[in-house]
């Protein structure tokens, strides 16, 4: 009501006083008060709402589809950030619980909390979802002492050990300082024998695909310098790693114009010499219908799982590597 007023007096004013005491009084309140000024004319300059001018969030009048999500790809000052997968990889997600219906889902490690709204969006209100922060995780991964902030997106590979219950404080594998505004789909693998633990990955810093394997002597207190196993913009990455007490095998993914080939090396334990490298086979899938192979080791060699795609339909296939 009190709003209502005010209008009414500030139109009775502007029709009765001249053209030029209002143009004095407009400048002397965008010298004092210019955001009142703004909140004046906003309404007045906006342009009729369009696809351009409305706002994102319409109310939704059934469950929630993925365009209702649109809203979260925007990047603005207000809401940069929100989200830090493609929209590949967002809708990719809520197509997968939209059709499996889960009556449970717990998402642990969520980064910035586009995934929970994803996954929560997808449920439509059905069963019971848990997301948990496994906390701080700007803190442990943006270091006030390296000035980095959170939304520099930087992506480095840290390892962590359950001790007598307790999770140990992550430690750095190394600082690759891959600066990404996404979530990486090739993640870390890691294999450990004793003491000793190894840890493959992928990385783009520097510009370069690139599979990284470091190793540790004392269970992941601290890690000796890469060795890069392959490096080009072949390289996939979705490695493999497992160890024994002769070596470490490695199996990751390329991918180039003549279709996709999964890789498989052997290293001495220490990682300082490389005893082979081939090329397992040739693959008829593209992109990540290939998934991520599987490797295990015992006494006579290894086993190498993977996926492909044999005209349109997808294969599980396998290979035994001898020593």
């Amino acid at each position: 009501m009190k709003n209502a007023i005010v209008a009414r007096i500030g139109e009775g004013l502007a029709t009765l006083l001249p053209d030029v005491v209002c143009t004095a009084f407009a400048r002397q309140l965008a010298e004092r008060n210019p955001q009142l000024l703004l909140e004046a004319l906003g309404p007045k300059l906006n342009r009729t709402p369009s696809l351009d001018t409305m706002p994102f969030d319409l109310a939704p009048t059934a469950p929630l589809q993925f365009e209702d999500l649109a809203g979260l790809f925007a990047s603005t000052s207000l809401d940069h950030g929100v989200i830090a997968m493609t929209v590949r990889q967002t809708a990719y997600l809520f197509g997968l619980v939209r059709r499996m219906k889960p009556r449970k889902v717990i998402e642990i490690g969520r980064y910035k909390g586009g995934s929970t709204i994803t996954i929560a969006a997808a449920m439509a209100g059905q069963g019971e979802f848990w997301s948990i922060d496994i906390g701080e995780k700007e803190a442990r991964l943006h270091q006030r002492a390296a000035a980095r902030t959170f939304d520099d997106e930087i992506r480095d590979i840290a390892v962590t050990r359950l001790d007598n219950g307790v999770w140990t404080a992550p430690k750095p594998v190394h600082a690759d300082g891959w600066k990404i505004d996404a979530c990486p789909v090739a993640g870390p693998a890691l294999a450990a024998s004793g003491d000793t633990a190894v840890v493959a990955w992928y990385s783009e810093a520097g510009g370069t695909p690139t599979l990284r394997l470091a190793r540790s002597p004392n269970s992941g207190e601290r890690f000796f310098a890469p060795v890069t196993l392959d490096a080009g913009a072949a390289v996939l990455g979705r490695a493999a790693v497992a160890i024994d007490a002769q070596q470490v095998w490695v199996a990751w993914l390329r991918e180039d114009t003549q279709g996709q080939a999964l890789m498989l090396a052997r290293y001495t334990p220490d990682l300082s010499k490389p005893l082979q490298k081939i090329e397992v086979a040739k693959l008829g899938a593209r992109g990540l219908a290939s998934g991520y192979p599987k490797l295990v080791v015992d006494a006579g060699g290894a086993w190498l799982v993977w996926t492909d795609v044999v005209k349109g339909v997808a294969h599980l296939k396998g290979a035994r590597i001898a020593r």
